[in-house]
């Protein structure tokens, strides 16, 4: 009887399971349901996992530019990072399954490793990529919303903490999942000159305890309804204020040049809430996925039923979140967009122009420039001391560039 590799998921977290009766409508149906995986994992996520690493590391090196503010910069870049690290961790778990599901092979050499090592880096990516979110949103409110306690709360040192401490509770929470499997070895195969293994679910793994308490109720706690519900309040209070300002601003009348500074603090609280709002609807195929297999159980995943065809897609909607944001920047903001056409090959004169307002390092250019001639001033007068002659021609010099003369 031909084995079939399913792809289940917690969260876009890729299992591979070994099943040889879940077949619902015979073998046309398998054929149909491996080319359908391979079409959604192998061509559509690949291209948009290419896309998003592309993207992301784009967004990275172009935000190096903006030092304006830079607890608001420091986070998104992190986020860039973390979104591209979970593309590479999920993008070669699911491809790869997609190939065995495809080629009908249930046991590749690969897959213990996989089971054992490389799972829980994708839980631990996504987790990533969740807790970051919630962070951005939290320093944004911080800064918006209670602008008094953003200098003891946001500014760079403790956001760095912020996000050490983040990432580290993440590993420490994630542990257990490189515990849920062991590998074992086998025979030497001389057929194909490997060694046989074989990965086993652990005791741990096996403990009903466990997937109570950890799978389930940790689960819905820091990756489910946790993050939602905290998203969902910091998002409402940042677009209230959003409202608020921009009535200010219109009642109050300000000119282009004085609402010049609000407008940008605005402009990036704007991308962080869309930022917000993609990842909300991004994540919630998942979280309905995740009920629906509780209320479905197992058979409801039978090839070619509805909710098979739902989990992949939802896959997909999940992992689009981690591509979206470099989108998000060139739609929402125009400095992004100024800044990457610079990086990408724009006039130079244009860049050297633009560059005077964007970066502040220009007024310290300025006064080192200032103090340079301040400098070369204090030299051309000392030496002018030789003789009363030079003296006075020197004086006279000098009050042409001194108002106080």
């Amino acid at each position: 009887m031909a084995s079939t590799v399913n792809v289940t998921t917690d969260m876009n977290v890729t299992s591979l399971l070994v099943d040889d009766t879940r077949q619902a409508g015979g073998r046309n149906t398998e054929v149909d349901c491996r080319v359908f995986t391979l079409v959604t994992y192998v061509f559509v996520f690949g291209l948009m996992c290419l896309f998003g690493l592309v993207g992301n590391s784009l967004s990275f090196v172009v935000m190096q530019y903006d030092r304006r503010v830079h607890a608001a910069t420091f986070l998104l870049q992190v986020m860039a990072v973390t979104d591209n690290a979970f593309l590479l961790a999920t993008g070669f778990s699911q491809i790869v399954a997609a190939l065995l599901i495809y080629r009908g092979s249930s046991e590749h050499p690969l897959l213990p490793f996989m089971y054992k090592y490389i799972h829980p880096l994708v839980y631990i990516t996504q987790l990533g990529t969740v807790w970051i979110t919630v962070l951005i949103a939290f320093n944004r409110y911080i800064a918006i919303c209670r602008p008094f306690q953003a200098q003891q709360l946001c500014t760079m040192s403790k956001v760095r903490a912020q996000v050490s401490v983040m990432f580290l509770l993440i590993v420490i929470y994630n542990i257990p999942r490189f515990c849920e499997y062991d590998i074992t070895y086998g025979d030497w195969d001389p057929a194909t000159n490997t060694t046989q293994t074989r990965s086993d679910e652990s005791l741990m793994k096996k403990n009903p305890v466990y997937n109570i308490v950890y799978e389930n109720v940790l689960y819905c706690l820091f990756v489910f309804l946790g993050p939602l519900l905290i998203l969902v309040v910091f998002n409402v209070s940042l677009v209230r204020e959003l409202l608020r300002v921009h009535r200010r601003q219109v009642a109050r009348q300000l000119p282009p040049s004085k609402a010049k500074g609000e407008e940008q603090e605005q402009n990036i609280t704007l991308v962080m809430v869309v930022i917000i709002i993609v990842f909300l609807v991004c994540q919630t195929p998942a979280y309905v996925n995740q009920l629906l297999s509780y209320a479905l159980g197992n058979e409801a995943y039978d090839c070619g039923k509805p909710y098979y065809y739902y989990f992949h897609v939802s896959n997909l909607v999940v992992s689009a979140n981690s591509v979206f944001n470099f989108v998000i920047y060139c739609v929402f903001r125009k400095q992004f967009r100024r800044r990457l056409k610079n990086f990408c090959g724009g006039n130079k004169d244009d860049r050297r122009r633009r560059s005077s307002s964007f970066f502040p390092t220009t007024t310290i250019q300025s006064e080192a420039k200032n103090s340079s001639e301040s400098s070369s001033r204090s030299k051309l007068y000392f030496q002018s001391l030789t003789s009363i002659h030079d003296r006075v021609k020197v004086s006279v010099e000098l009050c042409t560039h001194d108002e106080t003369c």
